[in-house]
C-alpha cells in the first residue's frame, strides 16, 4: 500500500525509450505519490552507460562488464563505483 518503488531499466528499454522520458516518467510518478521511488539501471554493459545515468538522476545502477576479461571488468567495475559514488549514486 504504501511500500517503497523501485523502477528498473533494462538495457532493452534504454534502446527504445529516450533516456530523459525514463527521467521524465519517474519524476511524474514522483510528483503523483508520496511514495520513496529508486531508478535503477539493470545490467549496465559499460562505464559510458553508467554515468549517462548517473548524470541523468538514476539513483543506482548495476554494472555487468563480464564481457570483459577478468582484469578489464575489475576495472571499469572500480571505475562506475567510483564515479557513481562520488554522486550519491549507490551500484550493484
Amino acid at each position: 500500500e504504501q511500500s517503497p518503488l523501485i523502477l528498473q531499466v533494462s538495457a532493452g528499454a534504454r534502446k527504445y525509450a529516450k533516456h530523459i522520458y525514463l527521467v521524465k516518467l519517474v519524476e511524474a510518478a514522483l510528483e503523483d505519490s508520496n511514495l520513496p521511488i529508486a531508478l535503477h539501471l539493470d545490467h549496465g554493459d559499460s562505464f559510458e552507460i553508467c554515468k549517462d545515468c548517473v548524470d541523468g538522476g538514476f539513483t543506482s545502477v548495476m554494472i555487468d562488464a563480464s564481457h570483459h576479461d577478468f582484469d578489464e571488468n575489475v576495472k571499469i567495475t572500480k571505475q562506475v563505483v567510483e564515479y557513481a559514488h562520488a554522486h550519491g549514486v549507490v551500484v550493484e
